[in-house]
């Protein structure tokens, strides 16, 4: 039988815990953590699909269960979102037109 898909969104919502919750500043010092392939985390981020290995080095390295991290963002389990590039556009012209 095959696993349900995890999406995207999950996946990077699944990346930014782990990196956020063990205090890392970048999926570099993430994909060292887990020890896997930063290009591996970044495809994963792209929406390469999750493999069971990834999937149980995820769970090796942290707190969460094969079902957590399958069914990730939990109910009640905080959720960081990326800073994306709009986002930082947007800030850095607000900030630019109140220095004004």
């Amino acid at each position: 039988m095959r696993n349900k898909a995890i999406s995207v969104d999950q996946i990077n919502q699944l990346l930014n815990y782990v990196r956020d919750s063990h205090g890392l500043r970048s999926d570099a010092a993430l994909s060292r953590f887990l020890q896997l392939n930063p290009t591996l985390v970044c495809k994963l981020r792209r929406g390469y699909p999750m493999s069971d290995r990834v999937l149980l080095t995820i769970h090796e390295a942290t707190e969460l269960s094969v079902a957590q991290i399958r069914n990730f963002p939990a109910e009640g389990m905080p959720v960081t979102r990326p800073v994306g590039h709009t986002w930082l556009r947007r800030h850095a012209s607000a900030q630019a037109d109140t220095a004004d």
